[in-house]
């Protein structure tokens, strides 16, 4: 029988995400109802869970008794690839695709986007920049070199970057059907997600076949067990998955960390030691001594997580703690309010990189900090986003002195972004 948690009586259609900002509204159903609160989206019925024990259980435990469900709007974009397939077809392409987003692997990438960055900041002049755009589109030209070989010009960079800013408002709303998405915003996304597509399959023909040291040339490659490799359907929907996640994700996570520096200059001091015993030469550069630039990079995303929500949906009926939730009923699980319980994070909205240190993290359960998700879909990108980010910030900071100007309002997008993000720049 059918036993739900406690929850609003509001339904939570797509006219409350509009109205509400979720990074508002899911703090606020769990203050008032608790850490595992129902509620109806629509016509589906949804749990909002914030407890790490039960968190793990739906997400590593009892992983082959949900699905992803995905939402409309990953759906649309990201076809059958990797991150929405399921069952045995998942478990196929990720088998396949885990060999060049291993550690070792993506560390063949790091001189490569240590010049990248150079190159990029060496470009920039002093005063206010908005750091989504100088970010965005030095993250957006790492992703074409190292995800698909290919040098993009800079038009092509803004074209790729306004499609993909486009798709982000659809996002917003987390709208479960193509129905529930207002007609307006539905034909703007119609239009980008065009758009990318011809950019991606300009990427994925026209790259640089002579390196061959891309990942996309790696996936083309590709045999399973059964010697079949990637059709040109699976190739586009990991391709937009690699997108996505390489550019969006990531970009986010280095300009919130260059925000969250700017606004406490003690620790963008040590930053600064760090960083200036970085050589010079891109090619010896090392992402592992980065210690403190990995502890600046995990505190943001503790505070500002690119992945600031992940859903699962049940299957059949599915025991949940005390209660019984009944099929097709998604289970919603929000960093953005986990990452910021004081149970778990003392003092949780103060941005303080010191949390990091192995004996401070040894003490919080597993599940009370998931930036990238967890079990058999924790994202394959997660090691090239450890080192990508705290590299990148590193040297920027080589070079230059990040100062606040005015704050910025996250929005809770695809990834968790911002309108605007203003930042003072200055040589050191």
């Amino acid at each position: 029988m059918v036993n739900l948690p406690p929850g609003p009586e509001e339904n939570l259609g797509s006219d409350v995400f509009r109205r509400e900002n979720p990074l508002d509204l899911f703090p606020r159903l769990v203050r008032d109802h608790g850490n595992i609160v129902h509620a109806r989206l629509g016509d589906h019925e949804m749990v909002i869970l914030n407890e790490p024990d039960l968190i793990e259980q739906v997400l590593r435990r009892d992983h082959a008794l949900l699905v992803k469900g995905s939402l409309w709007w990953i759906k649309a974009v990201m076809g059958n690839g990797v991150g929405v397939s399921e069952g045995q077809e998942h478990r196929r392409q990720r088998k396949m695709m885990a060999p060049p987003f291993s550690p070792r692997a993506v560390t063949s990438f790091s001189a490569e986007t240590a010049r990248i960055c150079l190159q990029h900041s060496n470009r920039w002049s002093s005063g206010t920049l908005n750091v989504l755009d100088v970010i965005g589109e030095l993250t957006l030209e790492v992703v074409c070199a190292t995800l698909f070989g290919f040098s993009a010009n800079h038009q092509e960079v803004q074209n790729m970057r306004k499609a993909l800013g486009a798709l982000k408002v659809s996002g917003r709303l987390v709208a479960v059907t193509e129905a529930d998405v207002p007609s307006d915003v539905l034909a703007d996304f119609k239009v980008a997600l065009a758009h990318l597509d011809a950019a991606l399959h300009k990427l994925v023909t026209e790259r640089d076949e002579a390196s061959g040291n891309d990942i996309i040339t790696h996936l083309i490659a590709l045999k399973d067990d059964e010697q079949k490799g990637f059709d040109e359907r699976e190739l586009r929907d990991h391709a937009m998955a690699l997108m996505l996640a390489g550019h969006d994700s990531t970009a986010d996570a280095i300009c919130w960390a260059l925000y969250l520096l700017a606004e406490h200059p003690d620790c963008q001091e040590k930053a600064w030691a760090e960083a200036d015993r970085l050589p010079n030469d891109p090619g010896e550069q090392k992402p592992d001594a980065l210690v403190y630039g990995r502890q600046v990079f995990a505190e943001a995303m503790r505070l500002y997580p690119p992945s600031w929500v992940v859903s699962r949906q049940t299957t059949d009926f599915y025991e949940l703690g005390p209660y019984t939730l009944s099929p097709q009923t998604y289970v919603r699980m929000c960093q953005w309010v986990t990452h910021r319980d004081a149970r778990f994070f003392p003092d949780p909205h103060r941005f303080d990189p010191e949390r990091w240190k192995p004996e401070s993290q040894q003490s919080r359960p597993k599940f009370s900090y998931y930036p990238f998700g967890g079990g058999d879909r924790i994202c394959l990108g997660q090691a090239k986003a450890w080192m990508e980010g705290p590299l990148i910030v590193a040297n920027i900071l080589k070079k230059w002195r990040v100062e606040f100007v005015e704050k910025a309002e996250p929005i809770a997008a695809v990834v968790l972004s911002a309108p605007s993000m203003v930042l003072n720049f200055q040589p050191r």
